[in-house]
């Protein structure tokens, strides 16, 4: 039996691993840079002249047998884990090929300990290996000719740059020589620290065993005096831990969650929230400090171990922050807690572990990472993570504002004196003048102010608009569609009973019903007719549902007490959740004094919003009290004895947050309905009080009413 054996060319080999595989001459000197690394090199020294580059090391080296079993042999790696204390990068046995990215040709030659140097030569069309007896020091020297691409000072000092960021361990020194210039390159997060390039830093750990998560969140982006609003951490950060389960991931398999978990292993990071200026009017609103002279402007870089991941070096956006601030466009001030921190606002690193993440695999030229289900799950827990930083931030924000509006609004002076008497001004000493301008400009900032409020709710009813837009679409397509149904609803509904009086008359019933096949739910006529009755008065309920809501009176004030009206509710749910149980505890000289439609959308959302939460849980029972707490204020306790957030531990942490749009508990849940009773119970003039999940579902709000 014969063995097919591949052959291939010098050149081609070349042009596929080298020049079609490394996508800059950065990347492909890193690549080598690599290689010294993992030869244990304490130094490597790279001199760039405009016709050839060379790069020396002093690590082990290569002798001749290693020459022709390590070196000679493509797509085999003699690299383990680690050795001499350092996490070895290459596992390829293609980075060699870097050498055919930056040059025409090149010459190695490496001495080790007890060997002779060898010396290889290659063209790419030819190549020559040889022994050789001089005298020279153990490591490697590369030299490459006939540059491909061209060498200035300007793509040296980007080289710098690069590598800068490339590296993570100062374990080996990396010397860039050109134009009689030395540099020894510096890692770049060496510098970063928070109040002198950054306003604020998050470190983090995550612990995959035990599903947690370590952070510390350290900011100087705040002056002191915030502190005396904002109560629930220091200004200046706080540290804690969370179970990664109640993190907000959006695109995650919750069923799975613990297990691919486990599976892509621990990793940890530092992230930096950096801002280029902070205008006057953000500095008296929020109590931020003046803006810092520099700060961080490059990205989030990847590290595997001690280098960076090529095409994740910091300047792409990886983490996908631009389309997430895009689809929460909310600033700062805003009302909820909706602002996403902007990719040009983020840099810091994250790092992985060669063997700790498996999963996280190499493309096969180390250019980038294979986009499968862990890498996917792996941004969202960092973006999970990074909603602790945005949330700490936005609260402070929340806190301080409605302090700093206070004192600022209201006429000043010497405007109120020339609003009284324009005349005046002609008569005001200089003094007088300069506190009339003075006056102007914080008229003016506190314009800017009010304008920013007013762009906020812009903002806010644009977004709800947009939602409004679509169920009013969505309600309208089923209005016709229901109004379709009514005008043949006997003939629809009457269809079953139909099928079955025709196979009786043609006398087929019997010989039906008695078939073998009929022991089958799938093909038993009698069972499939009774099925499709099912699901037409599914249809018809849905339909007379829709009806309903649309008619006028649904707009119309409550004119009976508050008890009546909720069991004329009753009545309906029990039609339509046949598993659930009610208890309604509302005294009957309650009154309030609201639309129909506002009751119904507050009610109607938490009685379906139980009814979805324990579909599989076989009784669930529901209890709605109200009681007078002042004299125009009625206190609705809403609750279930289903699983509450046991399915969701995000929300145990931060129950309120399922107030925001789509934020769910429910795995295809459309994350709308907890969000439309908020707003139902706000406009009414209302407030949400609590919200608990911890046994079963506890939701109390107030709105005005009155006794009778």
């Amino acid at each position: 039996m014969s063995k097919i054996i591949y052959k291939i060319d010098d050149k081609s080999l070349a042009h596929i691993l080298g020049r079609e595989n490394f996508s800059t001459a950065y990347s492909a000197i890193l690549e080598l840079v690599k290689n010294a690394y993992d030869a244990g090199a304490k130094k490597v020294i790279i001199s760039i002249l405009p016709k050839s580059i060379t790069i020396v090391d002093d690590g082990c080296g290569m002798n001749m047998a290693k020459m022709h079993t390590a070196w000679a042999n493509v797509g085999i790696s003699d690299k383990g884990y680690e050795s001499q204390g350092r996490v070895l990068s290459g596992s390829k046995g293609i980075g060699r090929f870097a050498l055919a990215r930056l040059g025409n040709s090149a010459e190695v030659i490496s001495k080790t300990l007890g060997s002779n140097p060898v010396y290889w030569w290659t063209d790419w069309n030819d190549n020559v290996l040889e022994e050789r007896k001089e005298g020279i020091p153990i490591g490697t020297t590369i030299k490459i000719f006939s540059l491909i691409d061209v060498w200035g000072p300007k793509e040296c000092k980007d080289l710098i740059d690069y590598l800068s960021r490339a590296k993570r361990e100062n374990e080996m020194d990396i010397i860039i020589k050109y134009a009689d210039v030395e540099h020894t390159v510096r890692q770049y997060f060496d510098d970063a620290a928070v109040g002198v390039n950054a306003y604020i830093s998050l470190d983090f750990k995550v612990d995959s065993a035990n599903k947690k998560v370590e952070f510390q969140i350290e900011s100087d982006e705040f002056e002191d005096k915030a502190s005396r609003y904002y109560l629930d951490h220091p200004v200046t950060g706080y540290s804690s831990e969370k179970s990664i389960l109640s993190l907000k991931m959006l695109n995650v398999d919750w069923d799975s969650l613990e297990k691919d978990i486990e599976k892509l292993g621990p990793f940890s990071g530092k992230l930096f929230f950096v801002k280029q200026s902070v205008p006057k009017a953000n500095r008296e609103k929020f109590l931020m400090k003046q803006a810092l002279r520099s700060v961080l402007n490059d990205g989030v870089v990847l590290y595997r171990n001690a280098f960076s991941i090529d095409s994740f070096d910091g300047k792409s956006d990886w983490l996908g922050l631009g389309a997430r601030a895009a689809a929460s466009p909310a600033a700062i001030s805003h009302p909820g807690l909706g602002w996403r921190v902007r990719a040009y606002q983020l840099s810091g690193y994250v790092l992985i572990d060669k063997n700790k993440n498996p999963e996280l695999r190499d493309l096969s030229n180390r250019q980038g990472i294979e986009h499968n289900a862990s890498f996917s799950l792996f941004r969202e827990i960092i973006c999970g993570i990074l909603l602790l930083m945005e949330g700490f931030r936005q609260s402070i924000v929340h806190a301080v504002i409605p302090h700093t509006m206070e004192t600022s609004i209201g006429i000043k002076p010497m405007a109120e004196r020339v609003s009284k008497d324009p005349e005046a001004v002609l008569s005001f000493t200089k003094q007088e003048r300069a506190n009339l301008a003075q006056d102007i400009r914080l008229f003016r900032e506190e314009n800017a102010r009010l304008e920013d409020a007013l762009e906020d709710q812009r903002k806010r009813a644009s977004n709800e608009a947009r939602v409004l837009y679509a169920l009013s679409t969505l309600g309208l397509s089923i209005s016709e569609s229901a109004h379709d149904f009514h005008n043949r609803r006997n003939n629809i509904l009457s269809f079953p009973d139909s099928v079955k009086e025709a196979l009786v008359s043609y006398g087929l019933w019997e010989e039906i019903c008695n078939h073998p096949n009929s022991r089958y739910a799938g093909k038993s006529v009698p069972k499939i007719i009774e099925s499709t009755r099912d699901s037409l008065l599914v249809v018809d309920h849905l339909s007379r549902r829709a009806l309903t809501l649309i008619r006028k009176d649904s707009f119309e004030l409550i004119n009976v007490p508050l008890a009546d009206y909720i069991e004329s509710l009753l009545a309906r749910w029990k039609s339509e959740y046949g598993s659930l149980d009610y208890e309604i505890d509302i005294s009957k000289d309650i009154k309030i004094d609201l639309p129909k439609d506002i009751v119904n959308v507050i009610f109607d959302n938490l009685v379906l919003n139980s009814w979805q939460q324990n579909k599989n849980e076989a009784r669930i029972r529901i209890r709605i009290s109200a009681t007078f707490d002042q004299r125009t204020e009625v206190q609705f306790v809403y609750q279930d004895d289903g699983i509450g957030f046991k399915k969701a531990q995000r929300f145990m942490d931060d129950p309120m947050s399922i107030l925001e749009p789509f934020e769910t508990s429910k795995p295809n849940g459309h994350g709308l309905g907890m969000y439309i009773v908020n707003r139902a119970v706000v406009s009414a003039g209302g407030c949400i009080n609590k919200i608990d999940g911890k046994e079963g579902f506890v939701f109390e709000f107030s709105l005005k009413g009155e006794r009778q």
